[in-house]
């Protein structure tokens, strides 16, 4: 649309002869162009406004007598109608504002939405920038949500900061509890002051791969920093039934000194298959030693046994070596004490023999629980399912037994001091109202009293290094 110059919209507002016939062309654009209205009302007001300011003002009478120059000529004004308007120029950076709003409104609208539009866009763009520039980005904790099946990872303000898909973390809790040990960490191992992810929690694309857990070490930005799978060939009894891969199983992290980068402790399980050891790694995931065992290990937990200053390593769970001492070939509960940095290379447990590694003498010492009533009547196999803290001075050790194939009974719990030596022996509630009801039923001859729990306590062997002793006794080398 081609607007009317400002002179000629001047012209319009004194009613001047000079435009008479162009005043339909004008109205015309001024119904549609709310620009010029604008114009055309501005200058309406000021002349209506003049015109007033000049009423108001007195007349003068001044005499030819008093003037101090007589006018002897008068001028009349000259009209060129063919001379073009003259365009008005504005000089300050005010006014070429208004100018361009008077003579573009449409335009200037749009903008300033627009202008606005993105101003705001900015501003929240920028407050979310400056909130995720300010946010605390070093983990502080980590938890299982077993509502949508992830491993998430939260700063000290209990801000989420990443996560990891998993699957079954209800089953990963419940395992935890029962066996009073761990699968995920979160540990500075590094010794860099950041908090790194140390799991072995089957992740949500592990479906593809073999079935078997993978220990997996996260940055504390979430970065997978290395992915440790066991593939271990080995030989027992020159059998050739074994599968040679074994799956992460419970974690631990070692510190030896407060200066010092951790290390990784992890069990990892032969798939389908009685071996089992304990890897040592260090920060970064590198295989340092392992220490070799025939039965599962159901935890991993730190502890100093000794009282020398620096916790030891307590595992926990059973031996299924064929032993002739025994009357069965049945498996039995087992406690082991380690010395974390004397698992070096690969040797084995001297408990359990006939691989071709050497003896570890990490061993502090290696405990057999022993087998009752139950185990010959039932042919069930005994485990121990949990070590725990009973008070800074005691631990309790559950022992649980297992009716093949998948049948669990009651457990009887043993209460040790610190250094090992057995205090207490506790049938559960449950145990003794199972026993009192297969005596009943002419299965077992036995009945739970003092003299039984007697018995129990004084079934707990030490190993020495080479036999089992009937007294406390620690692993000699």
């Amino acid at each position: 649309m081609q607007h009317i110059d400002e002179h000629t919209l001047e012209l319009y507002v004194l009613k001047a002869g000079e435009i008479a016939d162009r005043i339909d062309d004008i109205e015309a654009h001024l119904q549609e162009c709310s620009g010029c209205q604008a114009l055309v009302n501005e200058m309406s007001k000021f002349y209506d406004d003049l015109t007033v300011e000049l009423e108001r003002m007195p007349e003068a009478e001044i005499s030819p007598e008093k003037a101090l120059v007589r006018r002897n000529v008068h001028l009349n004004p000259i009209f060129e109608r063919n001379t073009p308007a003259f365009r008005y120029r504005p000089s300050t950076p005010l006014a070429k504002i208004f100018y361009f709003v008077r003579r573009h409104p449409v335009s200037v609208g749009l903008g300033s939405f627009a202008l606005v539009a993105a101003f705001g866009w900015w501003m929240n763009s920028a407050t979310d920038s400056l909130s995720s520039f300010f946010k605390d980005k070093s983990p502080h904790k980590f938890d299982y949500d077993p509502k949508s099946d992830s491993i998430l990872v939260f700063n000290k303000d209990q801000q989420k900061l990443w996560g990891l898909q998993a699957g079954k973390l209800q089953v990963i809790k419940d395992r935890e509890h029962k066996y009073n040990t761990k699968y995920t960490y979160l540990d500075d191992v590094d010794n860099d002051g950041k908090k790194e992810l140390i799991t072995n929690v089957a992740l949500a694309y592990d479906g593809s791969k073999l079935p078997q857990n993978i220990l997996r070490i996260y940055s504390y930005k979430g970065d997978l920093l290395n992915e440790i799978s066991f593939y271990e060939p080995f030989d027992y009894l020159k059998r050739d039934r074994y599968n040679f891969n074994f799956s992460a199983d419970p974690v631990i992290i070692y510190s030896s000194s407060p200066n010092q980068k951790k290390e990784i402790f992890v069990g990892a399980a032969c798939i389908g298959n009685s071996p089992y050891f304990i890897a040592r790694l260090n920060d970064k995931g590198k295989i340092l030693g392992e220490y070799w065992h025939h039965g599962a290990i159901s935890g991993l937990q730190l502890s100093d046994v000794n009282g020398d200053g620096r916790d030891e390593l307590i595992a926990y769970g059973l031996n299924d070596t064929r032993d002739t001492s025994l009357t069965s070939s049945m498996s039995y509960g087992i406690m082991a004490v380690l010395y974390p940095m004397k698992i070096n290379g690969y040797n084995k447990s001297t408990a359990t023999p006939n691989y071709k590694f050497d003896p570890s003498d990490a061993e502090l010492f290696y405990i057999r629980f022993p087998l009752i009533d139950v185990n010959f009547k039932f042919n069930a196999n005994s485990s121990i399912e949990k070590i725990e803290k009973v008070d800074i001075s005691n631990y309790r050790a559950t022992l649980r037994f297992t009716v093949i194939p998948e049948k669990t009974l009651p457990p009887i719990y043993f209460t040790f001091s610190k250094d090992l030596h057995v205090l207490e022996v506790a049938p559960s509630d449950e145990f003794n109202v199972m026993h009192l009801q297969w005596k009943k039923q002419g299965l077992l001859k036995s009945q739970v009293d003092e003299k039984y729990k007697e018995e129990l306590k004084k079934g707990v062997q030490y190993w020495d290094g080479k036999e089992w002793q009937g007294e406390w006794a620690v692993v000699k080398h």
